[in-house]
């Protein structure tokens, strides 16, 4: 049996309830929903193991966060969670402590489409050697910062050793960059550009950071001698979430800005992308992450084709061809 709550044709969010054969399709809207057992919950589900006060959506711009109340368990794409962005088409699950009963929650919004999947790269122990780069490699990691051929992953003295290949934006591994060659242990996380890649033992498994970065800061603050310039501040941003910072002449707008984008560093506190030291493995970081200052630092007598020709030529690897480079700058202007 399907059973549709609301009119949805003049609305994108739609929380799918599957319980048995029965679906119920229910519109999210712009304020928390509630889920849970209980009858003042905005979706009640009467199955006895779900708690009276289960979970709730939070609203984050046009997207949502899955967050768990109390005890109460989910999963994700199979991963339990008690915190979650929600992407189009994902689906949460609540089960029984045997999970042989399950309450299935499917998640539709085209506003934030998924995410690109976990790639998986097999790296058996012996294989003499796998490239990694751009295109033409074993491991192809297609985007502008990674190099032709970037990086080697070379089976050594019974270990798999890790080569950069004199790459400008740098191979690193758990934050540090690789000067040479590194022997890489199980739970390694090399990082190439955009791309953060789990080993293993006999795999990498890639997956591309962009849209996917969560910022949370922590008692950021910022002071210079005796005087603070910052005080501390907390806050979280969601992958694709747009945040204003509002505030007068000399509110601490700027310092927050360059504190959170690691150009000056706060003095105490702790900014991290994805749960990762943004100070502590900053050259891992630096070419990611974009700041666009008060002042305007575009070339003036440039066309504004020529100005990103020449940020190209500056930013992007050598060997990156008057072609890609086209098609890369077409692409921009086309997005903005």
């Amino acid at each position: 049996m399907i059973t549709t709550t609301l009119d949805t044709s003049a609305h994108l969010a739609i929380l799918e309830v599957r319980e048995g054969e029965a679906i119920r399709r229910i519109v999210l809207r712009g304020q928390a929903t509630t889920i849970g057992r209980g009858a003042d919950r905005d979706v009640v589900i009467a199955a006895s193991w779900i708690a009276k006060a289960h979970a709730r959506l939070e609203t984050v711009g046009g997207a949502h966060r899955l967050v768990l109340e109390g005890e109460s368990k989910a999963t994700l794409g199979g991963a339990a969670v008690r915190e979650a962005m929600l992407h189009d088409g994902d689906t949460v699950r609540l089960a029984d402590g045997a999970a042989s009963n399950v309450v299935t929650l499917v998640y539709r919004n085209p506003l934030v489409p998924k995410i690109g999947p976990v790639q998986h790269f097999a790296t058996p122990p012996g294989a003499s050697l796998l490239t990694i780069g751009r295109a033409g490699t074993d491991i192809v990691l297609a985007q502008p910062l990674v190099s032709r051929r970037h990086a080697d992953l070379r089976w050594q003295d019974g270990k798999h050793v890790l080569i950069d290949r004199d790459s400008p934006n740098g191979t690193f591994v758990n934050g540090e960059r690789v000067k040479g060659s590194r022997p890489l242990a199980p739970g390694d996380i090399v990082q190439i550009g955009t791309f953060r890649l789990t080993y293993d033992g006999d795999s990498l498994d890639s997956f591309d950071q962009r849209g996917a970065i969560r910022l949370d800061a922590s008692a950021v603050e910022r002071s210079v001698g005796s005087r603070q310039l910052l005080a501390p501040t907390t806050l979280s941003i969601e992958p694709c979430e747009l945040v204003a910072i509002v505030g007068g002449s000399g509110a601490g707008k700027s310092t927050l800005m360059t504190a959170l984008c690691g150009f000056q560093r706060a003095s105490s506190g702790k900014v991290a992308l994805n749960g990762d030291d943004l100070y502590a493995g900053y050259e891992a970081y630096r070419s990611i992450i974009g700041f666009v200052p008060q002042d305007d630092t575009l070339h003036r007598t440039l066309p504004v084709r020529r100005a990103l020709q020449h940020a190209a030529r500056l930013r992007l690897p050598s060997d990156t061809t008057d072609e890609e480079i086209s098609k890369r700058i077409a692409s921009v202007l086309d997005t903005v």
